[in-house]
């Protein structure tokens, strides 16, 4: 029955509204709402359809937006990244330049120290570029550290963060002495021995007090953060910041003040 409803629709439409017999106008009126539902039917799915195929292109086209904006993304974070790089470097030339009596080299990081417990990290030169133990490690903006161990072609530098490392200092402003040592925070030293009878406020800066041939006088080394007087003890307890960023440095200048030592 179903397979004749299509012809008899056909017949029915065929006719004109003048000339249409009593059976053409009742399958006309009976069948409408059915003619209805077929339309709204095939106009949903043509319409499912339309969207499916938007829907599909508009994840494409998503997916490529999410693409260019990861590659921008990228672009930038690398063109940021070779900015802070010239900066590093531009800073290490200006260095070079107001020493021009120091013979030095740059190197760059190539790995980091493995004990929790201690501070180093490893450079790209070693004895047979000419450095040696004790030789002076500094960053753009201030001493990094000293050559602790000299490999044929890469070397070990303790950081000035490094617990079991020393280093001589007096204030840049002002007569007081003491020794930066290392607390094993990135962040962090501590000055020892500076006697209470210099006045030290927040802010000042220690460089390298003179220490032989070995440490060149005047290497910028932190920043005051703390100081307090101790009871009647004789000396200040005194943090200060490092001013190079140890825990991110990547380029340095080895300062070849030691010897080579055989």
């Amino acid at each position: 029955m179903l397979l004749l409803l299509p012809f008899a629709l056909l017949y029915a439409q065929t006719k004109t509204p003048l000339d249409a017999d009593p059976f053409s106008r009742f399958l006309t009126t009976a069948t409408a709402p059915l003619q209805s539902f077929i339309t709204s039917v095939i106009g949903a799915l043509a319409g499912a359809w339309y969207h499916y195929v938007d829907l599909t292109e508009a994840r494409v086209e998503a997916d490529q937006l999410r693409k260019e904006r990861d590659q921008l993304r990228l672009e930038s974070h690398q063109l940021r990244e070779q900015e802070l790089e010239n900066e590093r470097l531009r800073r290490l030339l200006e260095f070079r330049d107001a020493n021009p009596e120091i013979p030095m080299a740059g190197a760059k990081v190539i790995g980091q120290g493995l004990s929790s417990q201690f501070r180093t990290i490893r450079i790209n030169l070693g004895e047979r570029d000419g450095v040696a133990r004790d030789m002076p490690v500094m960053a753009g903006q201030g001493l990094v550290g000293r050559v602790r161990v000299a490999h044929p072609t890469t070397s070990e530098v303790q950081l000035i963060v490094d617990p079991r490392s020393a280093w001589p200092v007096r204030l840049q402003q002002g007569r007081g002495h003491g020794i930066v040592v290392g607390t094993g925070d990135f962040e962090t030293c501590r000055v020892d021995y500076v006697s209470v009878n210099y006045p030290v406020r927040k802010g000042d800066i220690f460089v390298t007090a003179a220490a032989g041939e070995l440490v060149p006088a005047g290497l910028p080394l932190g920043k005051v953060t703390r100081v307090e007087k101790q009871g009647a003890q004789p000396y200040y307890s005194i943090e200060l910041v490092p001013l190079a960023d140890i825990a991110r440095v990547e380029e340095v200048m080895v300062l070849k003040t030691a010897p080579a030592r055989k």
